[in-house]
């Protein structure tokens, strides 16, 4: 299996915006510098996580985007379903049957078989949340942004 480019950055812009949360909204300019993310695929992207229920965005001036639930609740599926449409056929192919290639015709028991491994690809991205992979990026020691806007006078 393979994520698509579309899923990679998705899970990574989320995971940005609940590793540096401050409580404002993020822009979206942001988190495409800091992840290295091509600004106008990022803007696409966070338009069908909205349209998931992921995050909700903030028109104007100090708008931006926010996560639409704890970061505890929001799983790789979550982001999958958003971006892909349903884990089954990222996995699986358009109809979440066997890739390609697959042995077919008289080979018995093959849609079944590939099922199970869709079914476990599914629940491992069902179990794993942002939260988790917040905790991962603290061990790693990844720096977080300083809070808010610091002012001089």
């Amino acid at each position: 299996m393979r994520l698509t480019s579309q899923v990679r950055y998705a899970v990574l812009a989320v995971l940005d915006m609940a590793y540096h949360e401050t409580g404002a909204p993020h822009q979206a300019k942001t988190i495409s510098s800091r992840q290295e993310i091509p600004p106008r695929y990022l803007e696409q992207i966070f338009q069908r996580l909205v349209r998931g229920g992921i995050l909700r965005s903030k028109r104007g001036p100090r708008g931006g985007y926010t996560l639409s639930r704890p970061p505890a609740r929001v799983t790789i599926g979550d982001i999958v379903r958003a971006t892909e449409g349903s884990v089954e056929a990222l996995v699986g192919g358009s109809n979440g049957g066997p890739p390609r290639g697959a042995a077919a015709g008289p080979a018995r028991g093959n849609e079944e078989i590939w099922g199970v491994v869709v079914a476990r690809v599914a629940d491992a991205l069902e179990s794993l949340t942002i939260e988790e992979l917040v905790h991962v990026a603290e061990r790693l020691g990844i720096e977080r942004e300083a809070a808010g806007n610091m002012y001089f006078i």
